[in-house]
Formats: structure tokens, sequence, C-alpha cells
């Protein structure tokens, strides 16, 4: 129950989404796998699905059974998949944290107050499921199966997690990995253990993650790999890969928890202290392979997936450092506990059903979609169009695709990863955006140059140099005075506008 209720405030705190955000990249695609009509001119599709397997095929293809009930599966999966992963987290908790209250303080402050302040912008919880939270659910507990020195157990759920999404897996891997090496030395763990280990992940995970490199480096592309790091981590993923750009915040909370943890846990767990130690000491060299050397190799790691969990850790490190000055006064009874849990449950949907939450945040549950005018005009763009219509849309619109079942020309959320298609994203990013690699905003920030230069474009006659390109249709947040575009239809907020 305890859990629930978390899982309730975290709905309320940072709101519930179906079919928008980083859903762009997946339901889109398992729609497609399963209808291949859909999406026949969209940039991101098509060009993902060129290369088999990719980073999104196991997690799509274990949707697929669900396809025309993705709205309810996803939701149930979202409540199971947070439940797992908080009591995994509540477990790690409760080994170092003698009261139940303070193990779950722990998960709470972790998840609800710092949840998005790890470095690289990962986060242990999101309010839209999807593989890398899967694979963060999994991975908890693999890691606890660890600390019982149930190895066997723990490959096998990390090989699954990493099939799932593969560098939340393999980054965790790695680290698990040294730690056995290093209990192998110290004679603390038999060959036969540490063998069985390895063996399980290279049989099972190992091919899958073969078959993702093969099909992302056996290709042709004439895009440098300066290029193609200036494009993919300076222009496009920033927040998730450049050090220097990361918040100071964030900075100087993790360093500071991390020292913290590796005080705590040098005579409380040896695994654990490792974990850190030598996650943070990787991180150190990435950060200048990365920051500094620019390796594109090294950065694919996204090594900073480690920090989500280095940052936890510190957190329980902590509160377990100060439970011990904490009067014994503050015993809650087990009952208490449950009874405020339901409290928290009943309170928290009591807000969001009544549309008086204290968050300015979506909720994309039941109708109370259909009230968003993104996900409006996408529903009525699909009525509007026929199947293979072709749309520009507003830079930081990410409910198009998925609501309207419609191509999409290029979007700066779905990009292309595979060398093969960035160049040809990167053009077209320019083509309706009219940013570059020397635009000084960050991530998301674009869209400020971004959207001004959508509209001065698709009010000017300059905008028939999209329709020569192929595109249909436009939509946009503003109305157009243009003899070369007619209105189909609109909201109070967006337009739709196809060519004459």
């Amino acid at each position: 129950m305890i859990a629930v209720a978390v899982w309730s405030l975290l709905i309320l705190r940072y709101g519930y989404y179906f079919g928008s955000g980083d859903h762009v990249e997946l339901l889109p695609y398992t729609n497609f796998l399963h209808d291949h009509s859909l999406y026949p001119h969209d940039f991101f599709i098509q060009s993902l699905h060129a290369n088999q397997p990719n980073e999104r095929t196991v997690f799509a293809h274990l949707l697929l059974p669900f396809v025309n009930h993705l709205e309810i599966f996803i939701f149930i999966l979202h409540l199971l998949n947070t439940v797992m992963l908080l009591l995994g987290l509540y477990r790690l908790a409760a080994r170092f944290i003698n009261r139940e209250i303070f193990a779950w303080v722990a998960v709470f402050i972790s998840i609800l107050i710092f949840n998005d302040k790890a470095l690289g912008n990962v986060d242990l919880y999101t309010p839209s499921i999807q593989a890398a939270d899967v694979a963060c659910a999994m991975i908890i507990w693999a890691i606890n199966y660890f600390l019982d020195r149930k190895y066997i157990l723990a490959s096998f759920i990390m090989s699954v997690a990493t099939l799932i999404h593969v560098l939340e897996g393999l980054d965790v891997m790695i680290l698990l990995c040294l730690i056995v090496l290093i209990l192998l030395a110290r004679k603390e763990l038999s060959i036969k253990t540490a063998s069985s280990f390895f063996l399980i992940y290279f049989v099972i995970a190992f091919p899958f993650l073969f078959m993702v490199l093969m099909a992302k480096s056996n290709v042709v592309s004439t895009v440098s790999n300066h290029d193609l790091f200036a494009i993919l981590f300076e222009f496009r993923h920033p927040h998730h890969f450049i050090f220097s750009s990361f918040p100071v915040f964030n900075k100087l909370f993790f360093f500071t928890l991390a020292a913290f943890a590796l005080i705590f846990y040098r005579k409380k767990s040896e695994q654990l202290f490792w974990f850190v130690a030598l996650g943070v000491a990787i991180l150190f060299v990435y950060i200048i392979c990365t920051d500094y050397l620019h390796l594109i190799s090294m950065a694919n790691f996204q090594w900073y997936k480690t920090t989500q969990w280095i940052k936890f850790i510190g957190i329980v490190a902590f509160i377990g450092f100060a439970t011990k000055y904490i009067p014994r006064l503050f015993q809650i009874p087990h009952s208490i506990q449950i009874a405020l849990a339901l409290l928290g449950v009943i309170t928290s949907w009591t807000l969001i059903f009544s549309q008086q939450s204290p968050f300015v945040v979506p909720y994309q549950i039941a109708n109370f979609k259909y009230q968003q005018p993104e996900i409006d005009i996408a529903i009525k763009a699909k009525n509007a169009t026929p199947k293979d219509a072709v749309f520009v849309i507003p830079f930081s619109m990410s409910e198009f695709k998925y609501w309207s079942e419609r191509s999409a020309y290029v979007e700066f959320k779905a990009n292309a990863r595979n060398k093969m298609f960035v160049e040809e994203w990167y053009k077209r990013i320019g083509e309706v955006y009219g940013i570059d690699t020397t635009d000084t905003h960050s991530g998301f920030e674009k869209h400020w140059p971004a959207d001004k230069f959508f509209y001065n474009k698709a009010n000017s006659d300059s905008v028939n140099d999209w329709k020569k390109l192929g595109v249909t249709n436009i939509i946009i947040n503003r109305s157009l005075d243009n003899d070369k575009l007619s209105i189909l239809d609109s909201n109070e907020k967006y337009f739709i506008y196809k060519f004459n």
C-alpha cells in the first residue's frame, strides 16, 4: 500500500503521459510494426526500422500483443512497474536503515524530491512508461540479489534488462562485472560462480548487443566523426552527454552524495562501496573522453545512466547515518503507516480528478487527455487527412505522431541515431526550423528561434519549399495569411493547413 501511495503522489507531482513525450519514439513504432500502412513517409519511423535489430526492437515487440489496448495496458504497466521499482528501492534501503518508515523516507526523497537531480538528465522514474523504466525496475532487483550473493539470478535479470534497454542494463552490468573480478581476486568468490555470472550474460545479452552494434556500424555514411559528434551530442543531446551543460546544483549534489556513500559503505557493504567508487572513477574518464576528446565510441555508453543509482545509494547512506541520531520517539506503528498511505492515495486521485492539482502538469488519463489542445489537434489531423499525408509540426510537439497516425517530415524529439540517417535528419531540421550547430540554445530551449523561423516560413512564399520536399500539411499555433495554403481544421490553440 505504501508503494501504491508513493506511485499516486508521483502521478500527482509529475503528471502522466500517454502518447506524448518519450512515447513519440515507442508507441508509434509499435503501431507501425502492427500495421505497416501507417507512417509510410515518417522520417523517424522509417529510419529506425531500416536497421534491425535496433534499440526499440525488443520492447516494441513486447507491446505488440496489446497494440489494440495500449492505453489501458500502458497505465497498468506503469502502476505495476513503478510499484516493483519502489519495492526494490525500499528493500535496498532497508538493508542499511533499521526503521521501516525511514527506509521509505529515503525512497520518497530520492524519487519524489530529487528524482531529476542525477547527472545527464536521467531519472529512475518517469511519468511515461518506457523501456528504460522497465529496465530500471529489473536492475534494482538484480542489485539486491547481487548484494545477497545470488550472482546467477542477478546476471540473468541483468541480461533481460539489457535486452529491454541496452544502455540501462549494460552500464550497470559493467560495474557488477568489475566487482565480481575484485571479489574473485580477493578469493571471496569461486571461479565457478564468477564464470557462471559472466557466461549467462554473454549467452543471453551479448548476441543482441553485437547485432545492434553491427546494424549501426555496417552502414554507408558521408558524415565525419567530428560532425556526427556535433550533431548528436552537442546539438541534440547536450543535456544527456555534455557534463559542462549540466546544472551546477546537480553536480554538487551528486558528488556530495557519492563522497558520503564512499565513507558510509566502506565498512558496511564492500559491494556498494566498489559500485560507487568504480562508477565515479569511470565517470571522470567518461567526462574527459566526451567533453574534451569527443570520442563517439565512449560517448555512446552514456555513462551517466549509472549516476541515478549512485545518487540513490548516496541518499540511503545519508538517511542511514542520520537515523542513528533520531530518537525512537519517531517510530510509527505499521497500521498508522498504512492508514497514511491510504490517505495519500485518496488525496492524490481526488486532487487529480477534481482538477485541483497544485502542480501544472498534464494528466493524460481517461478523458482528461482530450482536453489537451495538442492531442485534440492531432486527432483532428487524423480525421482530416489521408494515411500518406506528411506534416511539418511545431518544434516541441511530441503528441502529434501517436494520436494522428500521420507521418512527420522531421521532429527534433524523435531524432535518427544511426549515422546513416543523422546527416539527413540534421538537414531536415534546418529546412523546417532554421537552426543548426551554431545555435547557442541548449536542447529544447532551441524552440525560441525554431518557432520564429517556422512561423515566418509558413507565412511566406517560401512555404512552397516544404511542398517540394513532399510535405502536404502544416500544424501551427498561429493563424496564417498565405494564399498557398487552405485551412482544414483548428482548435483554441492550433491550426491545420494543407497546400493548395
